[in-house]
């Protein structure tokens, strides 16, 4: 059969696509889930709990990461609606 790294190449390319079941992931979001599918069933149990440990461990600090650049757009168009409400009373005015 297929190995686990083979089958994630093509599920990736159809998944990833506009539209497709994962197409929210970036790049290097993609780069660690190949890497993790890559190391499967390629050495022994010990070898695979560390991959699996690492790849959660890189996908934890992505998601920090988006969290941190949604919370800082979040900031910036709260501000931005305030400053054109502002604007648009002064025009009213």
């Amino acid at each position: 059969g297929a190995s686990a790294a083979e089958v994630w190449k093509g599920v990736e390319k159809r998944a990833t696509r506009r539209g497709g079941v994962i197409d929210s992931l970036i790049e290097s979001d993609r780069q660690i889930l190949g890497q993790l599918f890559a190391g499967l069933g390629q050495t022994g149990r010990e070898e695979q709990d560390l991959l699996l440990g690492g790849a959660v461990e890189a996908l934890e600090r992505q998601r920090v990461s988006a969290q941190a650049k949604v919370s800082e757009a979040d900031r910036l168009y709260v501000s931005l609606g305030l400053l054109i409400g502002l604007m648009l009373a002064l025009i009213v005015l």
